[in-house]
């Protein structure tokens, strides 16, 4: 138990920039081996018909989710954050 106070102590002692940088990191390893595992799952659960459509599922997934992580997300953060036409650019985003 010692250790683990001793552990939390030194993460919050840490910027909170690079902290959350940190958590950021450790959740997309994460995220990737889970994808990984699940991958591995499919693979032998289903069989290749199923396979070949989770794949590409996740080819569509990854490319929306490069364009809106890149630069529409922040373009509509920053058009919601002016105050003008908000449920336009909101929706817009939410239907991408």
């Amino acid at each position: 138990m010692f250790k683990l106070n001793t552990f939390f102590s030194r993460i919050m002692s840490i910027e909170p920039i690079r902290r959350q940088s940190i958590v950021s990191l450790i959740w997309q390893i994460a995220l990737t081996f889970i994808g990984f595992l699940s991958t591995i799952y499919f693979a032998h659960a289903v069989g290749a018909d199923v396979l070949g459509a989770y794949f590409l599922f996740l080819a569509y997934f990854s490319t929306i989710s490069i364009m809106t992580d890149g630069g529409f997300g922040s373009a509509a953060i920053k058009r919601l954050s002016e105050g003008e036409e908000q449920d336009t650019y909101f929706s817009a985003f939410f239907v991408l």
